[in-house]
């Protein structure tokens, strides 16, 4: 009997055999949408079906993937545009 996924899944880079969720900036391959059914095999070979949880946790954010703050922005914006100087003139 066919696995139903409850939601859209891919796998990561290292396709280790485990999914992330739409939307996680370790999101490669499609396994597929809301409402598409895969084999049973593949639902096992995924972890998705039994005890095993589907996704692995995502990594902690690092610089640079960290999300920019508000305040980031502001101070940047107070700084002024920055213009190349042209060739010849340093």
């Amino acid at each position: 009997m066919p696995y139903t996924l409850d939601e859209t899944l891919y796998e990561p880079e290292e396709k280790d055999g485990t999914t992330v969720p739409e939307g996680d900036p370790r999101a490669r391959f499609l396994v597929g949408v809301e409402g598409q059914t895969i084999s049973d095999a593949e639902a096992e070979r995924l972890g998705l079906s039994g005890d095993k949880p589907p996704h692995k946790a995502a990594p902690p954010a690092d610089a640079a993937t960290k999300a920019v703050q508000p305040e980031d922005v502001a101070n940047k914006a107070q700084d002024g545009p920055k213009t190349p100087k042209a060739r010849g003139t340093e």
